[in-house]
């Protein structure tokens, strides 16, 4: 069997199994009358459907999202951070379709540059970023996360502290600034994590965590 004829007898298969999956929900014994899991051939078509999930627009506007990202990766390259970035940094602007807030469009870029960076594969975009927030007095920018961020892995975790401050930027927003009593609380939580429930590879030393805290422009 050669490999196009592997995937073409793999496509048939799920196509049947979908089906009989869509035969079954119409009968109106689930909750749905339609299979919620939607199939997605590349991608970038995975990245639109995890945001459609949570802003319908995406959807909407899939096509010209989805040539644009491509006509970045033909400048910086397919999968590179510059392409997160960048299509973060256009979704956030109203580039493909409006916003009501500052807020809601900087969470959908982030979420969308964290999609791509992650290629659409876990959960971590929609249900590990719960949402952002504006600090009306500072105009810091919050960025907040839940349990399911870990599906992204390590890295691509930090990278959306990368976006969060490139969208940041873009906004006008101010850095963070954290107070005394902040840093002295992350030194004392990462000291007693680690002496008391996990030792990790490297313990950072009381100089690293406040050089690290005062350093990070996001909160």
């Amino acid at each position: 069997m050669t490999s196009e004829e592997y995937f073409k007898n793999l496509k048939l298969q799920i196509d049947n199994l979908y089906e009989i999956a869509e035969k079954a929900k119409k009968s109106g014994k689930d909750y749905e009358t339609f299979v919620e899991s939607k199939r997605a051939s590349d991608k970038y078509n995975r990245c639109v459907d995890i945001l459609e999930t949570v802003v319908p627009e995406f959807g909407k506007h899939r096509k010209e999202i989805i040539k644009r990202i491509k006509e970045l990766e033909d400048k910086f390259g397919v999968g590179s951070d510059e392409v997160a970035l960048e299509i973060a940094k256009e979704i956030a602007i109203g580039k493909f379709f409006k916003f009501e807030t500052k807020e809601e469009a900087i969470l959908s870029g982030l979420r969308f540059g964290c999609a791509y960076n992650t290629q659409g594969v876990v959960a971590a975009p929609i249900e590990g970023i719960t949402g952002v927030k504006i600090d009306k007095k500072e105009n810091f920018l919050y960025v907040y996360y839940a349990g399911p961020i870990r599906t992204a892995g390590g890295t691509s975790q930090v990278f959306t502290l990368f976006i969060a401050d490139y969208l940041r930027k873009t906004f006008g927003l101010d850095r963070y600034v954290p107070t005394k009593s902040e840093i002295e609380r992350y030194y004392a939580e990462v000291t007693d994590y680690i002496n008391y429930v996990t030792r990790k590879q490297y313990k950072p030393n009381e100089e690293e965590i406040y050089f690290l805290v005062k350093n990070v422009p996001i909160c």
